[in-house]
């Protein structure tokens, strides 16, 4: 079934608590947690995307990836989203099977550092890295797929076009640069998708900034519950346009371009996106704006559809920041 991208409904189908007889590789069974058949039997795999977002991620791979382009997963973690995408890609029926070796590239640094709050237990763990976690999870399907484990700031990508470019690794403004100069160039217009998995988190303001600064190239889609954008590539992106320093553009310009954006959303994810609006206004050093903008703001739930309500992330991350703006206020009075 090819997918209709005016249609932003096209993933509903596979999302499993709504529809039992989608065959997605994946059931939730609690909080980023997740039960998937493997040839391993089945394992337990955690994973920080919602059922909505792989199953987004399943429905593009398999009912809208053509093979004109590669499909890059950036900042895979245990590779859930890798196996989602391979499994999606194994039943597709645009691309021949000969042509489906190779081609789903996963980049992560795969390691537990920071992250123990978080790893769940394995044999392997102790060595301080998930890779071997991810090889297990995506054993039989390894033909399908390019693991890159890495820096991402010390890697490349070449020339080869992109059609399905999945973003969780735009965690800093310096990572969000290198996806921007090194993959932007290579989307293919009037068929690349780009997904921004942490659009709506707070801290990462830099990506709707991006995203709004190349809006001319993009037309965004959609966003769901928990925190990703998706957005179909329009125009070609030069290597020159691509090398833009947003990073280095005035607090002003930075603050435009983030309000315009978060003018275009659904009323919760409005509101949740505020939050962003706030750190930004942190991280140049307006605290009182900052809170004026949390203390304004809403987290009730403002919609019905689970898909559309952001009111969880948005009090999750609004009462984070007041903490801290709290805790920074108390150091200064010291």
């Amino acid at each position: 079934m090819a997918i209709d991208l005016t249609d932003s409904q096209f993933w509903r189908r596979y999302v499993p608590f709504w529809n039992p007889l989608s065959d997605v590789p994946f059931v939730e069974t609690a909080h980023q947690t997740y039960s998937v058949p493997t040839a391993d039997g089945e394992l337990t795999v955690k994973s920080m995307l919602s059922s909505l977002e792989l199953a987004l991620l399943y429905a593009l791979a398999r009912d809208y990836w053509t093979g004109e382009g590669e499909i890059v997963d950036l900042g895979c973690l245990y590779g859930l989203t890798t196996r989602t995408m391979a499994e999606a890609v194994a039943q597709n029926t645009h691309v021949s099977p000969a042509e489906k070796a190779q081609r789903i590239y996963a980049y992560d640094l795969f390691l537990a550092e920071d992250y123990d709050w978080w790893s769940q237990a394995s044999s392997t763990v102790h060595a301080g890295s998930w890779f071997s976690d991810f090889l297990k999870i995506n054993r039989d399907r390894l033909d399908m797929l390019v693991p890159c484990p890495g820096d991402l700031l010390r890697m490349s990508w070449g020339a080869k076009p992109i059609e399905i470019l999945m973003v969780d690794a735009a965690k800093s403004w310096d990572l969000n640069a290198w996806i921007v100069r090194k993959l932007f160039p290579n989307l293919i217009p009037g068929k690349s998708v780009v997904i921004q998995q942490d659009q709506v988190h707070s801290i990462e303001y830099w990506i709707t900034i991006t995203m709004e600064y190349f809006a001319e190239k993009f037309d965004y889609i959609d966003t769901i519950y928990g925190s990703s954008a998706f957005y179909l590539c329009k125009a070609p992106i030069s290597h020159e346009e691509a090398r833009v320093d947003l990073q280095a553009m005035p607090l002003a310009e930075k603050e435009r371009l983030l309000l315009s954006a978060i003018a275009r959303g659904r009323l919760s994810l409005r509101e949740a996106l505020k939050v962003t609006h706030a750190q930004l206004l942190i991280d140049h050093g307006e605290e009182a704006r900052a809170r004026a903008v949390l203390n304004e703001m809403s987290t009730e739930r403002l919609s019905a559809d689970p898909a559309y309500d952001f009111s969880e992330v948005a009090r999750a991350d609004r009462d984070r920041l007041l903490t801290s703006l709290d805790a920074t206020a108390r150091l200064g009075a010291s």
